[in-house]
């Protein structure tokens, strides 16, 4: 037996303690480049004058009141659309809400609109996107390159001046976040590291839970990645188990995505794909003006593609190991990929796959460019720096100071306390409309100044009560108490009576008479779309609620089962490590 090397000890302990101050350091920095990004947004919160934010402020604080309330998933939203509730979360992704849910304690004193608690969400974000990069990039190389390339993630123009102050998207910025992750994760499954199948499914969950669109437009890259940059003759296997985890990935979303997939026949879906959602209207060169915001996309669009090709230029430069080149190769052909599907050449694609339709914007593929970015500016670093390449980094030095000129131009122009600006562009909506309506309902009420109309009709929470037999009202309904998906109602019926509560129907509501089994079915009234049921004379305590439907109970029970496999592969091993040879990380 080989004795033990003091002085080898000593030196492995000192690197490793190196290494970790060195990573800590790294942290850091990647969290003060997204903080100089950002802090306005931590100051006045989501930015006011963007595309989404009211929608996103108006969702998540309702989200979060009923979260804290002990609404541990809050589809049914009841204050929405003036009180008459709305499934939004049947089909919305959360997992941005439950975020900025957190903050709200903090902040709910001082912010009743729900501005600064998105905005605390969109910080973290950014921060976290920075990390995950990181971690991703480092995998590869250098400590310090994957700073270099953390950071241009960080700062890319479509995640922070387009994604951030321009549309507020922020579900789709949390894409940014598990991206890297589930690269990092096929990364590992080439490497045959035991971590790596469960972190893919727990990766590809989250993104799934984040943005449906981004999903669509991402999932062809893991599968590209594992089997461009395997090892030959490992390359069907990585693909097979990177497609795998992937798809427990999906069933561990399922508790999401079954209602959301399945269940949107309950719902009018005009407001989702009517003419401006339409993909035909968001290509790149469709510019009605030098000044409007496709412009502004465009010309950012342009200039990562500039960097992307001048880095790629960069990475082939004085024969790179193939290692390296591969990678090169593989994410510059992802930025072209992702280019391309933001153009009118694609069309014929967009028609052809229908799930596309989902993505809405082709736009949405900068998400795509900005990975392949990041990943050739980490690439590139150390080659950058030599002196016969100085032309190159003082033009790639140029296009990053343009950037960050883009970003803090956003940021000037997407807040209210630094513009001038008409009051409708700071006013929430005061009947806290969403985009999804039951299907029974009423269509159109989207529409403006329709659904105050139906309000002065239909007052919210209150209920009429009138003869079965006669039609004649009779008797009455008050409220004993309200709860999303629950509500209790004190009916005094002299007889057989029709029930009406002004409150949406949607399939689940049902009736219970105080705390007995029995079921009293519920309906649409027509064309109203309104919950009524048939109740029987005396008085007595109705609890109506909103169960639990086969789509939501299946969702549960998948995503259950699907946890179970991951977790058991991940204890037994079955994706077996061994580190391959010239590997850059150990286990």
């Amino acid at each position: 037996m080989q004795a033990a090397n003091p002085r080898s000890d000593r030196e492995a302990e000192r690197q490793g303690t190196g290494g970790a101050r060195r990573t800590a350091v790294h942290l850091l920095l990647i969290v003060a480049v997204a903080l100089m990004v950002c802090w306005p947004v931590l100051l006045f919160g989501v930015p006011n004058l963007a595309h989404d934010s009211s929608y996103h402020a108006l969702l998540q604080r309702n989200f979060a009141q009923q979260l804290w309330a002990g609404d541990w998933y809050p589809r049914w939203l009841a204050d929405l659309n003036g009180g008459l509730g709305s499934p939004v979360f049947f089909f919305y992704p959360a997992l941005a809400s439950y975020a900025s849910s957190v903050f709200l304690p903090f902040v709910a004193g001082r912010d009743p609109a729900g501005w600064i608690q998105v905005g605390l969400g969109c910080s973290l974000c950014l921060i976290l996107s920075g990390i995950s990069a990181y971690y991703w990039l480092r995998f590869r190389g250098a400590p310090v390159s994957a700073l270099f390339g953390a950071a241009i993630y960080v700062i890319a123009p479509y995640h922070t001046a387009i994604d951030l102050y321009n549309r507020a998207a922020v579900p789709e910025l949390w894409t940014f976040v598990w991206m890297p992750l589930v690269l990092l994760s096929v990364e590992g499954v080439i490497a045959r590291r035991r971590w790596a199948f469960p972190a893919l499914s727990f990766s590809y969950a989250l993104l799934v839970c984040s943005q449906i669109g981004v999903t669509f437009c991402f999932s062809a890259v893991p599968v590209a990645a594992a089997l461009w940059l395997s090892e030959r003759g490992q390359r069907m296997r990585t693909a097979l188990a990177t497609v795998a985890g992937m798809t427990l990935g999906a069933g561990l979303a399922a508790i999401f995505l079954l209602p959301g997939m399945l269940g949107g026949g309950r719902i009018h879906m005009e407001p989702l794909f009517d003419d401006f959602y339409h993909y035909r209207h968001w290509f790149l060169f469709q510019l009605p003006s030098l000044l409007d915001y496709k412009s502004r996309l465009l010309f950012l669009t342009l200039s990562m593609v500039a960097c992307l090709a001048t880095l790629f230029w960069v990475c082939l430069l004085r024969r790179p190991p193939r290692r390296e080149r591969s990678a090169a190769v593989f994410y510059f052909g992802t930025g072209v990929f992702a280019f391309f599907f933001m153009t009118q050449a694609s069309s014929p694609f967009w028609r052809v796959i229908p799930y596309l339709r989902f993505a809405q914007f082709p736009y949405r593929f900068g998400t795509l460019l900005t990975l392949a970015v990041a990943a050739l500016s980490a690439l590139a670093f150390c080659r950058i720096q030599e002196p016969r390449l100085r032309p190159w980094l003082y033009l790639t030095a140029f296009i990053v100071l343009g950037w960050i000129g883009a970003d803090a131009w956003s940021a000037s122009a997407a807040f209210s306390e630094w513009r001038r600006v008409p009051a409708e562009r700071t006013r929430i909506d005061s009947l806290q409309t969403a985009t999804f309506w039951p299907k029974t309902s009423p269509p159109g009420l989207w529409e403006k100044g329709r659904l105050e109309q139906f309000l002065s009709a239909h007052p919210a929470r209150s209920s009429e009560l009138t003869s079965a037999a006669s039609g004649r009202r009779i008797g009455g309904a008050t409220v004993a108490s309200w709860r999303p998906r629950r509500f209790v109602l004190n009916v005094d019926a002299p007889e057989e009576a029709r029930l009406v509560v002004n409150h949406f129907y949607y399939p689940g509501w049902r009736g219970r008479i105080g705390d007995s089994d029995t079921t009293i079915p519920a309906g649409p009234t027509s064309p109203d779309g309104l919950i009524q049921m048939v109740v029987p004379r005396g008085r007595y305590s109705l609890v109506v609620e909103l169960a639990r439907d086969g789509y939501e109970r299946a969702g549960i029970a998948i995503s259950l089962c699907s946890l179970s496999i991951v977790l058991a592969m991940g204890a037994m091993g079955l994706i077996k490590p061994r580190v391959a040879a010239g590997s850059p990380v150990e286990d």
